[in-house]
Parts: C-alpha cells; sequence; structure tokens
C-alpha cells in the first residue's frame, strides 16, 4: 500500500462522501524525492456548482523525512464542521509521523513571485496554523488542476456506494 493510498484512507475516513473528492498522483522530482499529491475537492453547492480545492503534496526524501505541503484554492471555507472534519483528518495523518512539518505555498501569478512558510506540527494542527491554510492561495494548485484535465494519468478515488450522494440530473 503505497504512502497516497494511505492519506487517501486517513481522508477519506474523516470526511464526508456527499460533499469531497478525492484525486491522486505520484511521481519523482528532479532533485531525487517522491512526490505524493492528493486533492481534497470540497462541493459546498452542487447546484451552483461551488468547489472548494485543497492539494496536499507530501515530499519523501532520500533519508526518509516527509514533508506535507497544503494548498488552499479559495479564501473562505465557511462550513466549520466540514472544516473541522478535515483538520482532524490531517491531525491523524500527521500523527503518523515524527517531527512532521506543514508546508504553506501561495503563488502570485501577477507578480510571478512564490511565498513559502514551514509550519512544524509536532502536537497537532493547531488553530492558528490551520486557519492559515484557508487563506488566499487561489493560484497555488492550478498546475495540479490543469495537469487533472490535459491526462488521463490522475485517477479519481471513488467513494463507497453507500456513501454515494444523488445528483440530480439536469434537463
Amino acid at each position: 500500500m503505497g504512502v497516497s493510498t494511505d492519506v487517501a484512507t486517513v481522508i477519506r475516513t474523516a470526511l464526508d462522501q456527499s460533499k469531497f473528492s478525492f484525486f491522486q498522483r505520484s511521481f519523482s522530482d528532479d532533485d531525487g524525492y517522491r512526490v505524493d499529491e492528493f486533492l481534497v475537492r470540497y462541493s459546498y453547492d452542487k447546484r451552483a456548482k461551488t468547489e472548494i480545492d485543497y492539494l496536499l503534496s507530501l515530499m519523501t526524501y532520500a533519508d526518509g523525512a516527509k514533508i506535507l505541503a497544503f494548498f488552499g484554492s479559495n479564501t473562505h471555507f465557511y462550513d466549520h464542521d466540514r472544516r473541522n472534519q478535515l483538520l482532524e483528518a490531517l491531525q491523524q495523518y500527521l500523527s503518523r509521523f515524527r517531527n512532521p512539518k506543514v508546508v504553506l505555498r501561495s503563488t502570485d501569478p501577477v507578480l510571478q513571485t512564490r511565498t513559502e512558510a514551514h509550519y512544524p506540527v509536532n502536537s497537532g494542527l493547531s488553530e492558528e496554523i490551520f486557519t492559515e491554510l484557508f487563506s488566499d492561495f487561489r493560484s497555488a494548485n492550478y498546475s495540479f488542476l490543469r495537469w487533472m484535465n490535459e491526462t488521463d494519468h490522475g485517477r479519481q478515488i471513488p467513494p463507497d456506494d453507500d456513501d454515494q450522494d444523488p445528483t440530480p440530473s439536469e434537463t
């Protein structure tokens, strides 16, 4: 069972399958470390097709060190119950590693700059760090979404059948 599957299992177990969908891919970076990318898409209004995307990027170095990067694509995440579900899922996942840290990256397409902040999370993911995750990271995960749209290598992890939220057909 690979790292991505492990992430998927933890996140899927914690989240409402009717609201969240999941995509993943893995590749080796030019610097020689493995990257497992895991997209969590939250649909908070299916009729209006309103979605928020979060991208977790787990980097595994040759010495076994791991860094979890988190990309948020929207400034707001109003539903606190859903937000707390995601926080708990991330805390559960991070607790599996020694000395974990969260890396926040923000890209400004106009200025062509990227900001990066590293947060150690030895005692779990604090509310302060979690609030930072929902700052304005709109453009940070475009390359991943574009990759998903342009190739068929990314695969959606389907929810369990009994968790499926029926979507009304549009006429």
